[in-house]
C-alpha cells in the first residue's frame, strides 16, 4: 500500500488531540474522539490489507497476526516495563501489585474487561492507573483477531454477495447494540469490542466503497474539508459528559471517513496533507500515545499539575514518542554470521515504517 499523506494527517490530528485532552481538559473538552479516528483508521487499513492479499490468493492468517504482533508489541513491552522500573521507587507494595495486574491485562490484550469492572474512564480513580489508555490497544487487537476470519468467512460463504454489503449490515448492528448499551450501560459500551467494533468495520466500510468516476478534484476537496470540520467541531462540542460513543460519535467517525474516502484515488489532493510536522507527528502517533498517559499520571500524582509540568508532560510525551519509534518501531536486527578475527559480528539497521502498518490507534 502507498504512503497516505491523508492517513498520517488523520493520525496526527488524532494523537495530539487526545493528549491536549488529557493534559488541558478544559481546552480541549472532546479531544478523546482521537480514539475514535484512530478506531476508524485501523478498520480501514485492515480491510485493504486482508483483502488485497485475498484477491491476489496469497492471504495468511499467520503472516497477519505476527505483522500485528510486530506492529504493536514490542513498543508497549517497552514502556510497561520502563514504567514498572520507575514505580518500584514511587508505589506503595498494594499499588505495585495493582500495577503488576494491569501490566499483564495490557499485554494480553484483555485490559478493557479489567478496566470496565474497575470504573469509569472519566472516574477520579482513572488517574492513578499508569496503563488505562491500553484499553483501546485490547479493543484493537481483538479486532484484528476476529476481522481477518470475518472477512474470508464471507468471501468464501457469501461469494455472490457484496463484501461491502456485509460491512454496512454489520456496521449497522454494531451501532445499534452501542447505542442500546449508551443508555443501560455506558461503562460497556465505552470499553467492550462489539460496542465499538462499528467505528472499526466503518473504516471497512470506506475501505470496500466504490467511489463514482464521475468525483470530480473539487468534490473530493470538499468531502475532505466537511470531514475535517466535522472533527474539528467535535473537539469542542462534546466533552465528558456527553454519553460516549452514542450519536455523538458519529460526527468525528463520519469526518474521518469523508477525509479517507475522498482522498483514496486522488494522491495529488494527498499532497495537500504533507508536512513535515504533521508528518513526524503520524508518524510518531502510536508511541505518542503510548508515553503520553504514564507520564500524565506520574505529574498527577507526584506533582501539583500546573501549567508548566502540563506543558513539559506533552513535550516529554512527543520526545518518548519519538525516541520509541526510532529506535523501537523501526528496529531490525540482521545477522551477519561473518567471522572477524575468530568472532561473530552482528550488525543492525532501521528500516522505514511499513505504510501498510498505522496505530491505533491506535485508542
Amino acid at each position: 500500500m502507498n504512503f497516505r499523506h491523508d492517513i498520517n494527517a488523520l493520525r496526527a490530528v488524532a494523537v495530539v488531540s487526545v493528549v491536549i485532552f488529557h493534559f488541558f481538559s478544559t481546552y480541549l473538552p472532546g479531544g478523546y474522539v482521537g480514539v475514535d479516528i484512530f478506531f476508524v483508521i485501523s478498520g480501514y487499513l485492515m480491510t485493504r490489507i486482508v483483502t488485497s492479499k485475498l484477491d491476489e490468493g496469497n492471504f495468511s492468517f499467520a503472516s497477519f497476526y505476527a505483522a500485528r504482533a510486530k506492529r504493536i508489541i514490542p513498543a508497549l513491552a517497552v514502556m510497561c516495563l520502563t514504567i514498572l522500573i520507575v514505580c518500584l521507587f514511587y508505589l506503595t507494595p498494594w499499588d505495585l501489585r495493582k500495577l503488576g495486574k494491569h501490566i499483564l491485562v495490557s499485554i494480553g490484550f484483555v485490559s478493557n474487561f479489567t478496566y470496565l469492572k474497575e470504573s469509569g474512564y472519566f472516574d477520579v480513580a482513572a488517574q492513578s492507573k499508569w496503563l488505562l489508555h491500553t484499553w483501546s490497544l485490547s479493543v484493537e487487537w481483538q479486532f484484528y483477531l476476529v476481522y481477518p476470519v470475518l472477512l474470508v468467512s464471507i468471501k468464501k460463504a457469501l461469494p455472490k454477495m457484496s463484501l461491502n454489503l456485509a460491512l454496512w449490515c454489520l456496521t449497522i448492528t454494531s451501532f445499534s447494540l452501542c447505542l442500546y448499551y449508551v443508555h443501560t450501560n455506558p461503562d460497556q459500551a465505552y470499553y467492550l469490542f462489539h460496542t465499538r467494533a462499528w467505528e472499526l468495520l466503518i473504516g471497512g466500510v470506506i475501505a470496500t466503497q466504490k467511489i463514482p468516476q464521475t468525483f470530480s478534484r473539487n468534490v473530493q476537496l470538499s468531502l475532505s474539508v466537511v470531514g475535517l470540520s466535522s472533527i474539528v467541531s467535535a473537539l469542542f462540542l462534546f466533552d465528558h459528559t456527553t454519553p460516549w460513543p452514542g450519536f455523538g460519535a458519529l460526527l468525528p467517525v463520519l469526518g474521518a471517513s469523508l477525509v479517507l474516502y475522498g482522498n483514496t484515488n486522488n494522491p495529488n489532493l494527498q499532497s495537500k496533507f504533507d508536512n513535515k510536522v504533521i508528518a513526524s507527528l503520524g508518524l510518531w502517533s502510536y508511541s505518542i500515545y503510548l508515553w503520553h498517559w504514564p507520564i500524565n499520571v506520574f505529574i498527577k500524582s507526584f506533582t501539583n499539575s500546573t501549567l508548566l509540568f502540563n506543558t513539559l508532560g506533552i513535550l516529554l510525551s512527543v520526545a518518548l514518542g519519538w525516541l520509541s519509534y526510532s529506535t523501537i518501531e523501526q528496529y531490525k536486527p540482521i545477522v551477519k554470521h561473518s567471522r572477524v578475527k575468530g568472532f561473530f559480528y552482528f550488525s543492525t539497521r532501521s528500516h522505514c515504517a511499513n505504510h501498510g502498518h498505522y496505530w491505533t490507534a491506535d485508542l
